[in-house]
């Protein structure tokens, strides 16, 4: 049947509505209806506003975990606008704390604000919703400190925390940043990275906390081999001498890791195995994984003993 003239109709399925069901960036028009972007900026039209609305989104989406910062040259290249709409653009997400500018560099960052836009996602996409439900059973498994953790940049941030009921015990809050080489959380995130994602790290610096932190780039590149091999990663004192760890990976339903688990804790009690945790936690990330979709995998060469301690 006809649907009558005038009333309300679908937005045609087209490859920018394609690409934004699979979490692509839009290229075409983001209404129906609205002008097409001349990729000048330029042009005063009925649908100027909603046209402004999208290329302030479309340079908003520019950022991501592996490019965090831009310069106004790189953006303006990226969306195929003049710089001084660009510019225009960057000045209003500044005044509204939506971005930073480094003085330095002249580069461009997210602010917390943003990240806080991102943290509604975290509950809508289901992860602070597994997080809450797996890690109060990770800490009972362990006996430490359970939290979930993201990649900003070149820091592991905690998304999401479950201090252990131990009197004497890590405390961690949401928010929390470490050095991503350093902490085992960090290392599941970069080892699920692109190489040249984490060449681009290695080149920036792999700085000492400790002795026992990993600078040398040979040894963290097999570190990180190690890491995807077995499915989870170590933390050996590496940030604070007497804090250790593990951590594991987090898949959505494509397969993507979208997430690290981890328990930790003070060296004095973690005196096991500490291969035996991470195989827990491992465990415990495999399950939480399953409950956002992702499907089983072939474990080949897994070990099936996760009892810890």
């Amino acid at each position: 049947m006809d649907r009558a003239r005038g009333g309300a109709h679908p937005v045609p399925f087209t490859e920018g509505t394609r690409g934004a069901m699979h979490g692509e960036r839009i290229r075409g028009p983001l209404l129906e209806g609205s002008a097409a972007i001349d990729g000048k900026g330029n042009g005063a039209t009925p649908d100027a506003p909603l046209r402004s609305a999208g290329n302030l989104l479309a340079v908003l989406a520019c950022f991501s975990v592996r490019r965090p910062s831009w310069t106004l040259t790189e953006l303006s290249r990226e969306v195929g606008l003049v710089k001084s709409t660009v510019f225009r653009i960057l000045a209003t997400l500044e005044a509204h704390q939506f971005l930073t500018r480094d003085d330095k560099t002249g580069a461009y960052r997210p602010t917390m604000l943003t990240w806080q836009i991102g943290a509604a996602a975290l509950v809508e996409n289901g992860l602070h919703g597994a997080a809450r439900r797996f890690l109060p059973r990770l800490s009972e498994r362990t006996g430490e400190t359970a939290y979930a953790t993201v990649l900003d940049g070149r820091e592991a941030i905690h998304v999401d925390v479950f201090v252990a009921r131990n009197p004497v015990r890590l405390h961690a809050e949401i928010g929390d940043r470490f050095p991503a080489h350093a902490v085992a959380g960090g290392k599941v995130l970069l080892a699920a990275l692109p190489d040249e994602a984490i060449e681009t790290y290695i080149r920036g610096g792999l700085p000492a906390y400790t002795d026992r932190t990993l600078t040398d780039p040979e040894v963290f590149r097999a570190e990180l081999d190690q890491v995807r091999q077995q499915g989870y990663a170590l933390n050996r004192g590496e940030r604070q001498g007497y804090v250790v760890g593990a951590a594991a990976p987090v898949h959505n339903h494509t397969g993507t890791v979208i997430a690290a688990i981890a328990a930790a804790g003070p060296s004095i009690r973690i005196t096991d195995d500490l291969h035996a945790v991470g195989r827990v936690v491992r465990e415990v990330a495999d399950e939480m994984s399953f409950s956002l979709g992702w499907p089983p995998p072939v474990l080949g060469n897994r070990e099936t003993d996760t009892k810890c301690g």
